[in-house]
């Protein structure tokens, strides 16, 4: 028998080329996998490495925060025009670490949002003082002073109905509305307000749902207002300020004189600390006119002050203006004359000075009271005791040149001093106004950018890694410290 063994030869060659491509295609394919996969990996190591250390420079961004309000902590220097105590330009493209003239480098920018005298957002480098919103847990406080006054503050916000209102206060204060149990406010974020009823996310932030401080495009085509934004349990008119630039979790404010130093309690019951302590700081006069009044209280005290009692000081601005009786004396050279006379002409050469050093608010933190110099016009109308004539004196005087006060406009205070109002509606304003806050807020956005000096620009790329932060400066403290 012959066999033909050629005769197979072309297909066996056809399947083992077949074979061979195959093993070819898939150990270039794994090979890709691998390339791919190495390079993904790279690509996500330098991103983690990139995102570390944007969050350094964030890191950077509050440490300077804190130095830099801390330091400012003494308001020994004329305040600046906007919320910062600190120049704009401290605050923007700051490089951190690295060569200056380096193409790419981590840089910080910080920024702060607040409400103009429009009503409109605005924009700024550097924090803003929260003392500028009504502060949610100030008005407990304010409910126990003047009865009603918490939610009378709510309603006169823009676009709040009364009984969204009351209810946000039935929530703010762990109250049951309606026969309803509210779960009570743990004092933390302004997000919690949105458990509360007829309260929605566009009511408290407007169109801008990422809360950067501005509202695109995007984000008001993709959030318009629906059945849950109307009816009787709508908050009001969409188109007002958004709650959340208006309102802050805490504010509050160091009770320290411009140096720093606490303030003197004129209550106190050791008598001679008061003397020594009135006297390292306060003129002769001053110092025994007040011990005077401690001593005998004013010539219309109560009957009820016996001889020998020490009276205790309500309001620094009782002391205006008082006439001291005869058992105020201690001595042979009898009354002292009044240092604090009721003259709109003699207040600016003593008041401002006086309610720098002295105080009836023994607390070494005062919280919540609002910033009559920032505030816009919708916080201001929230304050007891304000009409809207004095809101309007008030912006006027903001709007017009600095004052020429000797110490400015450090206390609210210059009120009177600038003869606006008299000090007996002054001393009802007291409790709820100040002109400076220790709590600041701002967005810390750390990106890469080029050097100061980096000999070339490059186009920044969309898909730049960037990273966005909102901290709290809390600096009325006695540690300040960022949240």
């Amino acid at each position: 028998m012959t066999h033909h063994h050629g005769r197979h030869l072309p297909q066996r060659f056809g399947f083992v080329s077949l074979v061979v491509m195959i093993s070819i295609l898939l150990i270039s394919y794994a090979c890709y996998r691998f390339a791919a996969s190495a390079v993904s990996e790279h690509r996500l190591a330098a991103a983690a490495a990139e995102r570390t250390q944007l969050d350094a420079a964030a890191d950077s961004a509050e440490a300077m925060l804190v130095a830099m309000l801390g330091n400012s902590a003494r308001r020994d220097a004329e305040p600046r025009s906007g919320d910062s105590p600190q120049p704009a330009d401290a605050f923007a493209n700051v490089q951190v670490g690295g060569d200056p003239a380096a193409s790419r480098a981590p840089h910080f920018t910080v920024i702060g949002q607040s409400v103009d005298r429009t009503g409109e957002v605005r924009l700024q480098y550097g924090p803003v003082d929260e003392s500028a919103r009504l502060s949610l847990s100030a008005l407990p406080e304010w409910e126990l002073r003047s009865p009603g006054s918490a939610r009378a503050a709510l309603a006169a916000l823009p676009g709040v109905q009364p009984q969204v209102a009351d209810a946000l206060w039935s929530f703010l204060s762990g109250r049951s509305t309606a026969g309803q149990e509210l779960p009570r406010w743990g004092g933390v974020s302004l997000e919690e307000l949105l458990q509360a009823p007829g309260i929605t996310r566009r009511h408290l932030y407007g169109d801008d749902r990422n809360r950067n401080g501005v509202a695109s495009s995007w984000e008001s085509e993709s959030d318009r207002p629906t059945a849950e934004h109307s009816g009787s349990s709508s908050a009001g008119d969409l188109s007002q300020t958004p709650l959340a630039w208006l309102l802050t979790p805490y504010s509050a404010e160091r009770n320290a004189n411009r140096l720093g130093q606490p303030r003197i309690f004129l209550n106190m019951a050791d008598l001679e600390q008061l003397e020594r302590e009135l006297s390292a700081r306060l003129p002769s006069p001053w110092v025994r006119y007040i011990m005077a009044y401690r001593r005998g209280g004013a010539a219309t005290a109560s009957a009820d002050s016996g001889p020998g009692q020490l009276h205790l000081i309500e309001s620094v601005y009782d002391l205006i203006g008082a006439q001291l009786p005869a058992s105020s004396s201690d001595d042979d050279a009898g009354l002292p004359p009044s240092p604090f006379p009721a003259d709109r002409a003699a207040y600016r050469d003593y008041l401002l000075r006086l309610v720098d050093e002295v105080t009836v608010d023994q607390r070494p933190v005062i919280p919540g009271r609002i910033n009559i110099n920032l505030a816009p016009v919708e916080v201001l109308r929230t304050i007891p005791g304000m009409d809207g004539e004095l809101i309007q004196r008030i912006v006027a005087a903001r709007d017009r040149s600095a004052s020429d006060l000797p110490d400015g406009r450090r206390h609210a205070a210059w009120l009177v001093a600038e003869g606006w109002i008299e000090p007996a509606w002054m001393r009802e304003l007291e409790p709820y106004v100040t002109a400076g806050g220790g709590v600041y807020r701002a967005q810390i956005v750390a990106f890469f950018g080029p050097g100061k000096d980096a000999a070339l620009l490059t186009p920044r790329s969309e898909a730049e890694l960037f990273l966005r932060r909102e901290v709290i400066d809390d600096v009325a403290r006695a540690t300040p410290g960022v949240t």
